[in-house]
């Protein structure tokens, strides 16, 4: 009920007991006004106040929500891997079947804290100076003898020339792109030697006897310094001594085991010899 019906409440009411009661009752019409006027401050007053609690309990809800959802989506998206992989066995590297042009290398693999073991990358260098120690230096002054690659501990390298000093390492990258470096080892490959003095020659009649050749196309030799010859148009083996002399033979015409139709191509060498 607003001022204004209150006020012409209390006069209505007011001249009704006066012509009831005129002698007891004396009401006057001010101090009815000024009580209207009380109660309806009153209300008013305390509309406000509920009203301005419970937009304040409201607001101040809402903006606690909103900080913790922002800081907890913060401190997860900012997690990065930034550690390198950790060289197996110290980084060591080995070497073995050091021959004048190649060689093989070996390592223990390396392990990292994210990336499992399988899925880390290995790249081997080398270089003619010792001038690939660290990360940067490999990657700027070595050659690449294999790119990255996963999961490997052994690579043949090839191509090399004899009786020269290399230096080899192998660098691990993780999936986050962090390297670590292997130590660096050094190997000099071996001199090509010459096996006693020259022999055979050249322009000869072919011959299919012990010693005698029909279009020889390659040769090898053993640990023993044998020479093995791929006769090709007698379609067979021959193997002399270091010094040209017949030691053994082995195949024929055939399709069958240890025989051969025109064998040709280049020997490798034998690691059962």
């Amino acid at each position: 009920m607003n001022l204004i019906n209150k006020i012409v409440l209390t006069v209505s009411l007011s001249i009704l007991l006066q012509a009831c009661f005129p002698k007891k009752v004396k009401l006057e019409l001010s101090s009815l006004i000024a009580l209207a006027s009380v109660d309806s401050s009153s209300s008013s007053t305390t509309d406000t106040s509920l009203e301005t609690t419970t937009d304040i309990t409201t607001d101040t809800s809402q903006e606690i929500t909103t900080d913790t959802t922002t800081n907890t989506s913060s401190d997860t998206s900012t997690k990065t891997d930034t550690t390198a992989p950790v060289p197996g066995n110290s980084g060591t590297i080995a070497s073995s079947s050091i021959l004048s042009s190649s060689l093989t290398l070996s390592w223990t693999k390396a392990i990292d804290d994210t990336t499992t073991q399988a899925n880390l990358f290995y790249k081997v260098i080398y270089s003619a100076a010792n001038n690939i120690a660290t990360v940067s230096d490999a990657n700027n002054n070595g050659t690449v003898a294999q790119t990255y690659v996963t999961d490997i501990n052994i690579y043949a390298v090839s191509s090399l020339s004899a009786a020269t000093a290399y230096y080899f390492t192998v660098i691990v990258r993780d999936e986050a792109g962090n390297e670590a470096i292997y130590t660096t080892t050094t190997i000099t490959t071996p001199a090509v030697t010459v096996v006693g003095a020259p022999w055979g020659t050249t322009n000869q009649t072919p011959g299919s006897g012990n010693g005698l050749f029909d279009n020889p196309y390659s040769l090898v030799l053993d640990s023993s310094d044998s020479v093995y010859v791929l006769d090709r148009y007698n379609e067979r083996v021959q193997v002399l001594t270091s010094n040209g002399s017949y030691s053994n033979k082995w195949g024929q015409y055939g399709t069958g085991n240890v025989q051969f139709i025109e064998p040709y191509g280049n020997f490798c060498w034998p690691e059962w010899l």
